[in-house]
């Protein structure tokens, strides 16, 4: 019955890390271009930024595994995501500087880095070796749902907030 649980843990675990990056990297351009009123080539430094943020994640994180363990990583990976996502939000207000933006999607990649692969890791080392296809499977499929969920569920409140004239 553990098992069970923690087998449901990890897959919605493995579904929302995707589900939460992506719901904010479809809409960075946008925010930024449309909302902030940046070049879309400033927009671009952003989103490069972030891509290198999730690679030194991913360093940091290849580094540290063995040490921290894979709960703490993906629990820290959250963390970043979840600040970034946060600051994010609060950086489309013209008031706040647009370096905010820039910083929060940095953090943001940075999590995924943390959190991506030991998520993965520690599923399919906690899968029976007979069951070790199946789990690659099931995590491939989390990933790409979780990366539709994320687009259409933050495009869906999105087209809200602007029907309600947010």
């Amino acid at each position: 019955e553990d098992g069970i649980r923690d087998v449901a843990v990890t897959g919605v675990q493995t579904c929302a890390l995707p589900i939460c990056f992506y719901a904010l990297d479809a809409y960075v351009a946008l925010a930024l271009i449309g909302w902030r009123g940046l070049p879309a080539a400033v927009a671009g430094i952003a989103l490069a930024g972030g891509s290198l943020c999730w690679t030194l994640g991913s360093w940091t994180q290849a580094r540290w595994a063995i040490r921290l363990g894979y709960p703490a990583l993906v629990r820290a990976g959250f963390a970043f995501l979840a600040v970034g996502i946060l600051l994010f939000s609060v950086a489309l207000d013209p008031a706040v500087p647009v370096g905010v933006a820039f910083g929060a999607f940095a953090g943001a990649g940075y999590g995924m880095g943390l959190a991506y692969a030991p998520q993965s890791l520690a599923v399919l080392r906690d899968a029976a070796p007979a069951e070790q296809g199946s789990a690659a499977a099931a995590l491939n499929l989390a990933d790409l749902l979780g990366t539709a969920l994320g687009a259409a569920l933050s495009g869906a409140i999105l087209a809200a907030g602007l029907r309600s004239g947010a």
